[in-house]
């Protein structure tokens, strides 16, 4: 069987998660994320057994990966009031 494929899930919010379980799935893939949300980091390394779960973006590119997934939810940087959920900006 080849090698498993390090896998950065960046991101673990719902569509994250998601693709954590699709690639763990297959049994291919030895994951890793990253989330800035401590409780939300903790629950999902726990419950998919994340190689590391790391709590910074330059921390979690700093470990070798063969492919990210960025699933999280763009950052608006325009000076729209914040909102969530946000309308597409018209900015």
């Amino acid at each position: 069987m080849p090698k498993a494929k390090r896998i950065l899930i960046v991101g673990t919010g719902s569509i994250g998660e998601r693709h954590l379980r699709c690639f763990q799935a297959t049994g291919r893939a030895e994951l890793s994320s990253c989330e800035l949300d401590r409780p939300l980091r903790e629950r999902i390394a726990r419950q998919y057994g994340v190689a590391a779960a790391y709590a910074d973006l330059p921390a979690a590119l700093a470990a070798p990966h063969d492919a990210a997934v960025v699933a999280r939810r763009p950052i608006c940087t325009c000076r729209c009031p914040p909102a969530w959920p946000r309308p597409a900006c018209t900015c």
